[in-house]
């Protein structure tokens, strides 16, 4: 299985990303202190949205991902840290 790698930054411009089937490019955007979404392509099409939302006393975050194609997801996931 191939590792997903990217590297971006909060500034609202498109990286590549490898190693994963689903998305080719990602742009991510920082919301406030608490919450970042980025957009996901695919050959130049967006594909797909991800939200995380740290809670303020950074003992849980939440990432809700929306996406279209190639097949239609849609998930939140918890992780709360002990």
């Amino acid at each position: 299985m191939a590792c997903l790698s990217f590297q971006t930054s909060y500034n609202d411009v498109t990286a590549a990303v490898t190693g994963s089937e689903t998305s080719d490019a990602i742009r991510m955007r920082k919301i406030d202190a608490f919450t970042a979404e980025a957009e996901l392509s695919l050959a130049g099409r967006v594909v797909g949205q991800t939200r995380r939302v740290v809670s303020p006393d950074g003992m849980t975050m939440t990432i809700t991902l929306r996406r279209d194609a190639p097949v239609a997801v849609n998930n939140v996931t918890v992780y709360r840290r002990r």
